[in-house]
């Protein structure tokens, strides 16, 4: 087996593509303030489509699109669609930091789903002391940060649902879009969720004009956090490979969180900090010692999951 090394090319890359993917919180919340969730999350992957499929074209990464049309269109539902929404309106009582947090919890619901679905995922060892790990920073985080509200608790659950189902979609995605490599699967998940998503956008499309600042916001949600950071994420699985690409997947909560103190105003606590550590340590763990990490067939699962 070839062991390739990180260039400072693919380090800056894979720091850049979790500035960008951890900048989606800060966006969406930012977009919400004047647009409809549906709306907005039909900018997200219809925006991204955009992007991708002039490369996927190019590349003829679409080309075993046909014969997988169910499988990618539940993929898209699974994996965008139905996440994007979850996530925005948890967003409209969780502060984007906060989301960023639970949402990296992704890693935890795969090892869980492992035990029923497949059983390559499952974990063993350090892996489930991650998942213990990780557990109990969400619980820190519900707890303390969260106990005030039951709007706010109400707002966590459906971000701890989008992380489930971002983690049942790369299960989906792995067993089901067979044949088709992450770029083309990807590309047609975002086709099929703006096609899914479509219909409650039209009917939550806003009576006046959105202020300028939302409406910029989920442009850039779904082109550079959706187009170009997928594009991005690529060219670095490519020259580094999955496992050390995958670190951008840990690095993005971090930057959730600083966006939103920095630049949102948001208050970062102690629990808060804690439940960060507690959450991507644990997921870390159970993500990297579950089942048969090395298997090149995981590329697509680690490849459309978490944003």
């Amino acid at each position: 087996m070839v062991r390739r090394e990180m260039s400072r090319r693919s380090w800056t890359l894979l720091v850049i593509v979790a500035g960008v993917w951890g900048g989606s919180f800060m966006l969406t919340a930012i977009a919400i303030r004047d647009l409809a969730v549906p709306v907005v999350a039909l900018f997200r992957t219809g925006m991204g489509a955009l992007v991708l499929l002039p490369i996927a074209l190019r590349s003829g990464a679409l080309a075993g699109l046909r014969a997988q049309l169910g499988p990618v269109f539940v993929l898209g539902v699974v994996q965008l669609a139905a996440p994007f929404l979850l996530l925005g309106y948890g967003q409209r009582t969780v502060p984007s930091g906060l989301a960023g947090i639970l949402v990296s919890s992704t890693p935890l619901w795969t090892a869980l789903l492992a035990v029923w679905i497949d059983r390559e995922e499952r974990s063993h060892g350090r892996g489930l002391v991650g998942l213990a790990v990780g557990i109990v920073g969400v619980v820190l985080l519900c707890g303390l940060e969260l106990s005030g509200s039951l709007d706010t608790l109400l707002g966590a659950a459906l971000l701890l649902v989008g992380a489930l189902s971002y983690a049942l979609g790369g299960l989906l995605g792995k067993k089901r879009a067979q044949g088709m490599t992450p770029v083309g699967a990807i590309t047609g998940a975002m086709l099929g969720a703006s096609v899914a998503l479509a219909p409650l956008a039209l009917a939550t499309l806003p009576g006046r004009a959105p202020g300028l600042g939302p409406l910029a916001a989920a442009i850039a949600l779904g082109s550079i956090s959706g187009g170009v950071g997928w594009l991005l994420y690529y060219t670095v699985l490519a020259e580094a490979g999955p496992a050390k690409a995958t670190v951008a997947l840990y690095l993005v909560p971090a930057f959730a969180v600083i966006y939103g103190v920095v630049l949102l105003g948001e208050a970062l606590t102690a629990a808060e900090a804690a439940g960060l550590a507690l959450v991507v340590s644990g997921s870390w763990l159970a993500a990297s010692h579950g089942g048969e990490t090395r298997r090149p067939r995981r590329r697509l699962r680690r490849a459309v999951g978490n944003r």
